[in-house]
């Protein structure tokens, strides 16, 4: 059994970290915002503008946009969106270069949306009529609404952050006692078996 052991616990390890780490199925199930009126009304911040940068984060992207006109609430010309990365969780994902039309929950730093808002991408080659039926809009404030989260900037500091906002913390310090747990049950089989011969 002792001889088994460590492999049994990596295989244990293994299987409980692809469960956690697997992307959850769902189904987009919502009231869609039918209408440019009925998005509006139940937005904070409405806003168009250009994604310059999108950060994975989990199972959310982190979007940087360039606003060019506010149709609602108070944004500035540097805009932060959270949104799902999957269409199946109610995502409105995007790709850098892109145009968008955002309709957002929150008005500090970071604007949460979803398709069922009536986030969407523009395409140059179609006729806007959602942007158009929401008037002129007006011009964004300068600059940025301030720091983005630590999702924004990638690197160690954004796989923290995402740690801390799933609580997934419980699971990597699973991992890692379970893989150290490994290593010093098959360090000291080896020994055994050395000192045995």
């Amino acid at each position: 059994m002792k001889r088994w052991l460590p492999s049994l616990l990596v295989l244990v390890l293994t299987l409980v970290v692809s469960a956690v780490a697997m992307p959850r199925a769902h189904a987009c199930s919502c009231m869609y915002a039918s209408t440019p009126a009925a998005a509006k009304a139940r937005a904070d911040v409405v806003l168009g503008g250009e994604v310059t940068a999108v950060r994975d984060a989990g199972e959310d992207q982190a979007i940087t946009m360039r606003v060019d006109r506010v149709y609602k609430g108070a944004a500035h010309r540097t805009a932060y969106v959270r949104t799902a990365a999957q269409t199946t969780a109610c995502g409105a994902p995007m790709r850098e270069g892109q145009k968008a039309l955002v309709f957002g929950r929150g008005e500090g730093v970071v604007i949460e949306t979803s398709w069922c808002d009536g986030t969407r991408r523009l395409r140059a080659d179609r006729p806007q009529t959602w942007q158009a039926e929401l008037g002129p809009g007006a011009a964004p404030r300068a600059g940025s609404p301030g720091d983005p989260p630590p999702e924004w900037k990638g690197g160690l500091a954004g796989t923290l952050a995402w740690f801390d906002r799933t609580g997934a913390w419980p699971v990597a310090v699973a991992a890692l006692f379970t893989v150290a747990l490994a290593v010093v049950l098959t360090l000291r089989r080896r020994r055994d078996d050395h000192n045995a011969h």
